[in-house]
């Protein structure tokens, strides 16, 4: 099949049908976990250098270690089918399932290969990766006089980053629900990795999970609600989780082409493509989170649960401010129609703020057709996994040995509730995959979060729509903190009230990933 008929499917307007003969190049080639989440419990994240002296055994590492052991979107899908079958006929969901791997390299890890990788950008012109994240940082965010770390808790250069401060060739993540069948994985991966290069970090992630399934993350939020769809059996399970019928998808269509998520790999085969990966590790503060929520408490005269959810824009259970005042009732479903909403009924924020969290990431509505289509090509995949710092672990040099240990610590997390979890998360390992970085992530996180200029230019010039959550309190543009938030007193009246909410996570490094597709690493 001529190139051009690959991009014609990729470029698609349909869902795609996993089992459709024309994509099983594509999606066998594919790495997974990119148009569809794993749904793993745990999951481990292997930062690796290469041994510059030796590229050529590195490269026989790849492809004799790495190329035939990652899984590919053909056999995700086909072990999901799998898994929703065992669930059907037991009545149960089955704990482990398969391993799932990844690979990814950086601009760093293409060099060391002996590769260029502009020859990889030049296909898309991507400069968030031919940049790196610490460069990158540099750029938007290096302050000329920051105070002091007592009061700028958020602003963390990359001197003090746990990740990245030093060049990360290539990421291997794995994921898996039996902790023990991982650390098995993770070890012998590294030992025989050990030969071509060394471990610069390991982080371990953990999904917590609420009654209606969605994954809970720091302060005690349901997450992974909203989620671009590329595929028709996800499409079906999504209309039934959200009690609603293909009509009734007016108000927002999470469906997506494949090319919001993928791009050409230009080092493989016609069919071959890969993704562009975010990797960032997300510290977040219970302590400054609840000293801010009791101010707005205060000055709104609300409780806890509305005050919660005007940060962020939903409740905890999932429930969008923009369409109720109330979360569900305790023990009922929040699961009915909390994704088929947007803001077009709400364009002043009487409802849900123009700040808060979840519209300032993905401001749907449909008042600007024009603005709307630039509003969805800037969606991206969402893969991230909450961490936990175990206060019991002692430092080690021994990177890979201290995540297990980790691993050890999690399990033992499985075993307690929910609310006994939340207040321990540490933060988010956030990972997320898109076509490009500089249009998707790049521009999600700098025009929209940042800006606190952003839904509105005021008349008066102040700025008072910083994202909350993980918008940055000061840029290189704007070394001031913004003005503090407005927020609506009642929900659908006008009135508001002033009170700053800012700086409740810190960005501890990360780097930018290309996914590269499955027939590069076999002839690398």
């Amino acid at each position: 099949m001529p190139r051009k008929q690959y991009e014609k499917l990729v470029n698609n307007k349909e869902l795609v049908d996993g089992k459709d003969p024309n994509y099983e190049q594509i999606l066998g080639d594919l790495q997974g976990g990119i148009i569809k989440n794993y749904g793993r419990q745990y999951s481990l994240y292997i930062f690796i250098q290469f041994d510059r002296r030796k590229p050529n055994e590195v490269k026989q590492w790849i492809r004799d270690e790495i190329a035939h052991s990652v899984t590919s979107t053909l056999a995700q899908i086909e072990a999901a089918k799998i898994h929703g079958q065992a669930v059907k006929k037991a009545g149960f969901s089955p704990e482990s399932g398969e391993l799932c791997k990844n690979f990814c390299l950086s601009r760093h890890g293409y060099q060391a290969l002996g590769l260029n990788p502009a020859d990889l950008s030049r296909e898309i012109g991507d400069t968030h990766f031919t940049n790196g994240m610490k460069q990158e940082w540099e750029k938007s965010y290096r302050l000329d006089s920051p105070s002091s770390p007592a009061e700028d808790y958020w602003y963390n250069p990359p001197e003090n980053w746990d990740l990245g401060n030093n060049p990360i060739d290539a990421l291997i993540s794995l994921a898996h629900s039996s902790v023990e069948e991982l650390a098995a994985a993770a070890q012998e991966i590294i030992d025989k990795f050990a030969k071509v290069g060394k471990i610069l970090a390991c982080e371990a992630g953990y999904r917590l999970k609420n009654p209606d399934g969605y994954s809970v993350v720091s302060f005690g939020f349901a997450d992974g609600i909203s989620q671009p769809i590329f595929l028709k059996s996800d499409y079906e399970k999504y209309l039934a989780r959200q009690k609603i019928s293909r009509e009734d998808v007016r108000k927002w269509n999470p469906q997506a082409s494949l090319s919001l998520a993928l791009v050409k790999d230009p080092l493989g085969e016609p069919y071959s493509y890969g993704s562009y990966c975010v990797f960032q590790k997300i510290e977040t503060n219970n302590d400054i989170f609840a000293k801010q929520l009791q101010e707005l408490k205060d000055t709104l005269s609300v409780d806890d649960e509305r005050a919660n959810a005007l940060v962020v824009g939903r409740f905890k259970d999932g429930t969008p401010l923009s369409l109720s005042a109330e979360p569900a009732p305790v023990g009922a479903s929040a699961n009915a129609s909390i994704d088929n909403f947007n803001f077009a009924d709400d364009r002043d924020g009487n409802k849900c703020p123009l700040h808060a969290h979840i519209r300032k990431v993905n401001p749907r509505h449909d008042d600007d057709k024009l603005a709307e289509n630039r509003r969805n090509k800037s969606r991206i995949v969402r893969a991230g996994m909450t961490y936990f710092d175990d206060p019991q672990a002692h430092p080690s040099s021994n990177k890979l040995k201290a995540c297990l240990q980790k691993l050890d610590y999690l399990k033992g997390l499985s075993r307690k509730s929910i609310a006994e979890n939340v207040p321990s998360i540490s933060g988010l390992l956030f990972v997320c995959f898109q076509h490009s970085i500089d249009d998707q992530f790049g521009f999600m996180q700098r025009q929209w979060a940042d800006d606190s200029e952003f839904p509105r230019e005021r008349e008066d010039g102040t700025d008072k729509y910083l994202d909350p959550i993980i918008g940055h309190p000061a840029n290189i543009n704007r070394q001031q903190l913004p003005d503090a938030q407005e927020w609506p007193r009642k929900w659908g009246e006008s009135a508001r009230s002033a009170q700053s909410f800012l700086g409740c996570a810190k960005v501890l490094g990360g780097e930018f990933f290309f996914v590269p597709s499955i027939s590069f690493l076999k002839k690398i």
